[in-house]
C-alpha cells in the first residue's frame, strides 16, 4: 500500500462554506461534526436520511449524474466532502475536483487531499489523532485514551495563555527554561487540577519573580487575574 504523506494543520472554520455531496448516514456524520466547528454547510443529494432535517444546514435536493450538475455549488464552497454510495460517481467527482484544484475529502478512500482526524475541543485546547485514513476507529480509540484529562489541560492552557503576550520578547532558551520549571512542577498541576486558577496565576508569577525576567513580564499577573 502506498504511504500518503500528510501534515496536520489547524484551519479557521468560522463561516467557512463546505459542500457535502451525499445525503446518507456518512454525510450526516460529517455535516454534524463540521457544524460544531462553525462551518456553513450545504448538502446536495437526491435523497436525505431523516437526521438532516434537524441540522442547521442548507439542503439541496438535486439528482447528480456528473460534476457539471453541481458546478454552481463548487463555486461557492472552499472545500468539498464526497460522501456517495456510488463509487464510480465519487471517482468522477474526485477527478473533477483534482483537475480544478478544489480541496476535497472523499470518505471511501484513504488518500484524499484532505482527511478529517478524530478530535476533541475544550476551550482553546484541541487534541486530534489521525491514522492517515488507515483506521478511523483506532484514531477515535486513541483519542479517548489521551483526552481523559482534557479539562485539566484546558485550564492549564488558559492560565499559560494569559502570560503569553508578556513573554514574547524572551529568547527561546529563556522560554524553554520558564515553561520547564512550570510544567514539571507538581504544585502547578495541583492548583490547576483543583480548579484554582487564581492560585495557578500566582504560582506562575512567583516562578517569574525568581528569574531575571521579572521586569519583562511583571504585568502578566495582573492581566491574568483580571480574566
Amino acid at each position: 500500500m502506498k504511504c500518503t504523506a500528510f501534515i496536520p494543520l489547524m484551519l479557521n472554520t468560522d463561516d467557512r462554506y463546505v459542500l457535502i455531496i451525499g445525503g446518507g448516514n456518512v454525510g450526516l456524520r460529517k455535516a454534524t461534526k463540521l457544524l460544531e466547528t462553525g462551518c456553513k454547510i450545504t448538502v446536495v443529494s437526491e435523497r436525505f436520511v431523516e437526521g438532516f432535517r434537524h441540522l442547521n444546514a442548507r439542503l439541496i435536493e438535486r439528482k447528480i449524474e456528473r460534476p457539471e450538475d453541481i458546478m454552481d455549488l463548487f463555486a461557492e464552497s472552499s472545500m468539498t466532502v464526497i460522501a456517495l454510495d456510488d463509487r464510480n460517481l465519487a471517482e468522477t467527482i474526485a477527478a473533477y475536483c483534482s483537475s480544478n484544484r478544489i480541496l476535497y475529502n472523499r470518505v471511501d478512500v484513504i488518500d484524499s487531499p484532505i482527511i478529517f482526524p478524530a478530535f476533541i475541543k475544550k476551550d482553546d485546547l484541541v487534541i486530534s489523532v489521525s491514522t492517515s485514513g488507515a483506521s478511523p476507529s483506532l484514531a477515535s480509540y486513541v483519542l479517548s485514551r489521551i483526552s481523559v484529562n482534557i479539562d485539566v489541560y484546558a485550564r492549564a492552557a488558559k492560565v499559560l495563555g494569559a502570560f503569553r503576550k508578556r513573554i514574547l520578547d524572551m529568547t527561546q532558551e529563556e522560554k524553554k527554561d520558564l515553561f520547564e520549571s512550570i510544567l514539571n512542577n507538581d504544585e502547578f498541576w495541583q492548583t490547576v487540577e483543583t480548579g484554582s486558577l487564581r492560585d495557578a496565576f500566582i504560582y506562575i508569577s512567583r516562578i517569574i519573580e525568581k528569574s531575571d525576567m521579572h521586569e519583562r513580564v511583571g504585568e502578566g499577573r495582573h492581566e491574568a487575574e483580571t480574566q
